[in-house]
């Protein structure tokens, strides 16, 4: 859901835009104060569909290096907790968020690039160390993870951000 604060901060963006530009009729400001928290939205639920999206890499990933030729014990037998994820897990089946993408078209299909360079920034990450060497399994540490992925990862990320503008997003 798209909070308060957001939808204040597009309104007043179009208000001055409206009101800086004279011959700009409201309809048309208005049409572009919808058009903005629509994009909103795709924003929200492409960022969802993120940690699903680099899940199924890392199972890809997980395959490849068992396809090896001599591939060593760790590959042979990797540590799926990162892939089978409890919160990554319900936004994979999550029928609503799958709704929304197929209709409006959204995935991270064309950025697999993006997504290869966010997961070994993840890989790479003390966070994803952490967890994934951590002797608990439960929903909570799950949880957990999922946050901090987006505050550390995801928000620290450069290349996201540069696929947004170049999305318009």
């Amino acid at each position: 859901m798209i909070s308060r604060r957001i939808i204040r901060t597009k309104v007043l963006q179009i208000l001055y835009a409206h009101h800086s530009t004279p011959d700009k009729s409201i309809d048309a400001s208005e049409k572009e104060l919808h058009f903005s928290i629509q994009k909103t939205y795709d924003l929200y639920h492409l960022l969802l569909a993120l940690p699903v999206e680099i899940a199924e890499y890392a199972e890809k990933l997980i395959d490849l290096r068992k396809q090896k030729n001599f591939p060593t014990e760790e590959e042979l037998n990797p540590n799926m907790k990162f892939v089978s994820n409890r919160i990554i897990s319900r936004l994979r089946k999550n029928e609503e968020l799958n709704r929304y993408l197929n209709q409006h078209k959204l995935n991270w299909s064309n950025n697999q690039e993006l997504i290869r360079k966010i997961f070994q920034s993840l890989e790479e990450s003390d966070l994803y160390k952490s967890y994934m060497h951590a002797e608990e399994d439960n929903f909570q540490l799950d949880k957990k993870f999922c946050e901090d992925f987006f505050t550390t990862i995801v928000l620290g990320s450069e290349y996201i951000f540069s696929e947004f503008e170049e999305q318009s997003i």
